[in-house]
């Protein structure tokens, strides 16, 4: 079951096959490219026969590196995520951000809460950000 409320990013570059269950229970999964990934996200293109690149539902969409580090990979892609989710782009746009791969940061939340997101749960590989009280997982 789809969570169309929820973005998946996942900035792991050795996340691979991981992706196929996080990108099933999502509206949509952005993922760093690297080789282990960009392997992953072209079975499930393959298994769709859809080439997702962006904005669809329940698609996949491979990011570039920019910035040295895993925290800066997150925060730059931010912008690209709200300008293809937000509510200016969808009707309703997106409450959460699920990111795998790195963990809460000031720099992060900060950039986060400047966006909108108010609540934040870490998780085992990442943390969970929300736009409100999130609903129980």
């Amino acid at each position: 079951m789809n969570d169309l409320h929820t973005i998946a990013l996942i900035v792991d570059p050795a996340y691979g096959e991981r992706l196929r269950a996080v990108a099933a229970g999502v509206r949509h999964a952005w993922v760093v490219t690297s080789d282990a990934n960009d392997a992953a996200v072209e079975r499930i293109w393959q298994d769709s026969r859809a080439a997702r690149t962006s904005g669809d539902e329940g698609g996949v969409t491979k990011f570039d590196r920019h910035g040295g580090d895993r925290e800066s990979w997150c925060e730059r892609i931010l912008d690209a995520i709200d300008d293809h989710h937000g509510s200016h782009a969808l009707d309703r746009g997106y409450a959460a951000l699920d990111v795998h791969g790195v963990a809460l940061s000031e720099r992060l939340r900060t950039a986060l809460v400047a966006r909108g997101f108010a609540v934040f749960t870490p998780t085992n590989d990442g943390f969970l950000a929300g736009r409100y009280p999130l609903p129980e997982r």
